[in-house]
């Protein structure tokens, strides 16, 4: 099978033509996708480093080991978007909506999800590790062998959350206030 690039002005060629199957390996990095309704978007192995998508609309979007690292998803919709196998290194979600979304196996080192709604977020085998969570809504997600080494989780809410192993080394997490999957509220000692 042939690989297809899709270069930038092909992509907003088809964009504007009502397209959203993009085919596989999408060359965006560094493109001005800010606010663009990308519902249902078939973007996967798309290179988007260091894309503005702020306030995009990806809902539904399907972006199979897609590249986002240091890309700009402020306020972005990524409602049961499937974002399995990704590299988000160094994204900044502040204020995503990814509820329902799917993370599995993603490499979220040092993302920043401050203030972000992961409300039953599937993050299997999610790599958390230095990431911010502070404010976030993890609601019902599934943290199911998920890394959370340094990850800040202060103002967290994790009520029902399935699958937490944060309880087996939780030295390395950042807990300030952060309610716990049983409703209990927990802080880290402080660190002198």
């Amino acid at each position: 099978m042939e690989r297809k690039e899709i270069t930038a002005e092909e992509f907003f060629r088809l964009y504007a033509a009502g397209e959203k199957n993009f085919g596989i390996f999408a060359q965006l990095q560094g493109a001005n996708l800010r606010g663009l309704d990308l519902e249902g978007a078939i973007l996967c192995n798309a290179n988007l480093k260091g894309a503005d998508l702020r306030e995009a609309n990806l809902r539904g979007a399907i972006l199979y080991d897609a590249v986002l690292r240091s890309a700009d998803l402020r306020s972005a919709n990524l409602e049961a978007a499937q974002l399995n196998y990704v590299e988000m290194i160094e994204a900044n979600l502040t204020n995503a909506n990814l509820s329902g979304a799917q993370l599995d196996s993603s490499n979220l080192e040092r993302v920043n999800f401050s203030g972000a709604n992961l409300y039953r977020v599937d993050l299997y085998a999610a790599n958390l590790t230095g990431a911010i969570l502070r404010n976030a809504n993890l609601v019902g997600a599934d943290l199911d062998s998920a890394v959370f080494d340094g990850t800040d989780m202060t103002h967290a809410n994790l009520t029902g959350a399935i699958n937490v192993d944060i309880y087996v080394d939780i030295d390395n997490v950042i807990l300030q206030n952060t309610i716990m999957p049983d409703g209990s509220i927990v802080s880290s000692p402080s660190r002198d």
